[in-house]
């Protein structure tokens, strides 16, 4: 492709009068013309801009800067590596992990009240700093999102979102991540991602990644807000907005350590409940005597 796609830009230059911005344009076209996956775009623009800084010296650098995929197309690219990598080890947390990022909840720092919403939501980290992502809270309070990685089909469909609960509100939710994506604005995905990820490593813990957050988000769900008693693929899938059950399989190695000690602690609220109601009842039923 890459040869065929240089001898397409000799014959435009050669047989038209254009400006970079043309050019440019012609280019994004031709690179794009068969839906290539988001790997496929990235080597195709390196390849191209080694071609035109070869060939075309007129061409400058802070032009040539330009010939790039779009920003959504490299933080994907980013996603995946970073999924790939986390895949490769357990990752285990517990209770003062999860209180450790829940303390964020009413930070000043952007940072962390970034790292707190993408905890606290599951999203991606494209999908917390980007207003393309649209958000909606409906009539019934419930927060509703556009995703990333979603088909041509299914890109402006909003998904539910379930928050962890005692967070914030998704009236709040929405309010703050408005807060991130006005003070991330001109900053591109891929540096905020970078960025990101050191203030986790440095703030959360020193081998996690904001990809990692998502998966903390899903486990920790699945211990503490499973009302239904899914399996964990339907659960995960379900919550993370996946299109198939089977990519829930990427968050196998997510291990909640104090599990048991939560689900102990709800069964023991139950039981005092419990008990509590049937205090009262036994109480009425002396009265009525």
């Amino acid at each position: 492709m890459s040869q065929r796609l240089f001898k397409i830009i000799n014959n435009y230059t050669k047989n038209n009068e254009y400006t970079f911005s043309e050019l440019k344009e012609y280019i994004d076209n031709q690179i794009m013309i068969d839906n290539p996956k988001a790997k496929t775009i990235a080597t195709r623009y390196s390849l191209t801009k080694n071609f035109l800084r070869n060939n075309y010296p007129s061409i400058s650098e802070k032009q040539l800067k330009l010939i790039k995929p779009a920003d959504e197309v490299t933080n994907g690219i980013i996603q995946n590596d970073l999924e790939i990598k986390s895949n490769k080890k357990n990752i285990k947390f517990d209770k003062g992990l999860i209180n450790n990022i829940l303390q964020y909840k009413n930070t000043d720092d952007i940072y962390e009240l970034a790292i707190y919403l993408q905890f606290i939501s599951g999203r991606r980290a494209d999908e917390i700093k980007d207003k393309i992502y649209k958000i909606r809270v409906g009539k019934d309070n419930k927060l509703k999102m556009q995703l990333s990685k979603k088909n041509e089909k299914s890109k402006n469909k909003y998904y539910n979102v379930e928050l962890v609960k005692n967070t914030i509100s998704p009236k709040q939710f929405k309010d703050a991540i408005n807060k991130v994506r006005a003070n991330f604005m001109h900053i591109q995905s891929t540096d905020y991602i970078k960025r990101l990820n050191r203030r986790i490593k440095k703030l959360v813990r020193n081998d996690l990644t904001s990809h990692n957050l998502r998966g903390l988000y899903a486990t920790y769900m699945f211990n503490t807000q499973n009302e239904d008693n899914q399996n964990i693929n339907g659960f995960i899938s379900k919550i993370l907005n996946h299109d198939s059950d089977n990519s829930s399989l990427n968050y196998s190695n997510y291990i909640y350590t104090d599990a048991n000690a939560d689900n102990a602690d709800n069964v023991d609220n139950a039981d005092n409940a419990d008990n509590a109601d049937n205090a009262d009842n036994a109480d009425n039923a002396e009265d009525e005597k």
